[in-house]
């Protein structure tokens, strides 16, 4: 992303218009770690969704639980992590856990309701007093990042609407922009026949 900064700073500008650009923190995991609305079943096991899964203490991290302040939850991180079983199966079991329990979603989900009104808070002093479109510069690939902010920017009531602006996307960008999230790829986007870009868009991790 600042790569691309320096690249928009040192443009020549068009007759009339003017770009400014600056740097919103936002990765995936940030993203992530703040779209945790109602403590779902789905939402929950999105974190294992990845290249890797997370190890067990990362996942609850991630989650915004802290095993050492519920000896339940504890003594089972301990157990998981002694057993030596693969991130994933240690993963099922912790969100298992985490999902028989209404007092722990409770906790994850208002955690990620904290970290969702910072990054909300973020965006629009990056954005100052616009109210957009505001055009979010990024490599690809499926405009992951900007459908989670806008719904932030949604769920906090801000006027605030985004435009994802991406080197390349690719046919995942499909999702957001069926749900009204602008999504386009300068060097591909969901129209190109998915091989002509599948050598350039591996996983993002």
């Amino acid at each position: 992303g600042r790569f691309l900064k320096r690249l928009l700073d040192g443009a020549q500008p068009m007759e009339g218009h003017h770009l400014t650009a600056r740097t919103a923190w936002a990765s995936r995991e940030a993203c992530a770690r703040a779209s945790v609305y109602e403590g779902s079943e789905v939402e929950l096991r999105s974190f294992l969704t990845r290249l890797r899964a997370p190890s067990p203490r990362q996942l609850l991290d991630s989650l915004g639980l802290r095993p050492e302040a519920i000896p339940e939850l504890r003594a089972l991180l301990e157990d998981v992590e002694a057993s030596g079983a693969p991130n994933q199966i240690a993963g099922d079991r912790l969100i298992d856990f985490v999902l028989e329990r209404r007092f722990l979603i409770d906790k994850v989900v208002a955690r990620s309701r904290d970290r969702r009104r910072r990054l909300v808070q973020h965006l629009r002093a990056v954005a100052g007093p616009s109210t957009g479109p505001v055009l979010i510069v990024d490599v690809g690939w499926g405009g992951t990042i900007v459908e989670s902010l806008q719904r932030m920017l949604d769920a906090e009531g801000e006027a605030l609407s985004l435009h994802g602006l991406y080197l390349l996307a690719h046919i995942g960008s499909a999702g957001p922009l069926l749900r009204a999230v602008p999504v386009e790829g300068y060097l591909g986007d969901c129209g190109f026949i998915p091989f002509d870009i599948a050598a350039v868009t591996g996983n993002p991790e």
